[in-house]
């Protein structure tokens, strides 16, 4: 009888086992290292930054995926649907460990940490940058370029200059456009990436 019971429950912890690793968390299961290669040789022709061999994957969520290189997250890369086959839109995230007040005074106010960030479109191929802390030299090195946003404008042909905002262009209006990042950009998108490396080279980052 006890040898039983205990082939019972080997059986049992065995079976229990196979079940969770079935139901493993899709969202911990990252692109392969082919896929890794084949989005890094499109990353290296646009001049974006590519994903590390030392960098760990986090997490992939409502078609984005996010990347950590050991120290915060770097990278996130954001797909049309949950086949994570056709990139959307990426962004490099570059910190610099400092930390600022975000509205000093507020009684509301928090601390933030200064962060500088690329982004690039798939959608209307444009390189868009930004900055996030009281650094006056980059907020001023920021205006040479065009104030703009991005968010699901990166869908589509999007047309640069274009005035999207109006109600008779349903598809693009301020309603349908979801969440709204501010940015900088200009129509060649050697100027933003430019000015980028410069500001980088400031905070003691590099792009690439």
């Amino acid at each position: 009888m006890r040898k039983f019971t205990i082939t019972f429950w080997l059986i049992f912890i065995v079976i229990v086992g196979c079940s969770c690793d079935n139901k493993k968390d899709p969202g911990l299961i990252g692109p392969s290292s082919l896929e890794i290669q084949k989005s890094n040789a499109v990353r290296r022709e646009l001049g974006i930054r590519e994903i590390k061999d030392t960098w760990r994957f986090y997490y992939r969520k409502v078609t984005e995926e996010t990347w950590n290189n050991g120290a915060y997250q770097c990278k996130k890369v954001a797909y049309w649907d949950n086949s994570y086959s056709k990139t959307k839109w990426e962004e490099d995230y570059y910190y610099t460990g400092k930390t600022f007040l975000s509205i000093p005074g507020d009684p509301g106010e928090r601390i933030s940490r200064e962060l500088f960030y690329v982004h690039y479109g798939y959608g209307d191929k444009t390189f868009s940058i930004n900055y996030m802390g009281l650094n006056a030299s980059i907020l001023t090195m920021l205006q040479k370029l065009e104030s703009t946003t991005w968010g699901n404008r990166d869908e589509g042909d999007y047309e640069y200059g274009k005035d999207y905002s109006t109600a008779d262009d349903v598809e693009w209006n301020a309603e349908s456009l979801g969440q709204i990042t501010p940015g900088y950009r200009a129509e060649s998108n050697s100027e933003p990436l430019k000015l980028a490396d410069q500001i980088l080279c400031l905070l003691g980052c590099s792009r690439l």
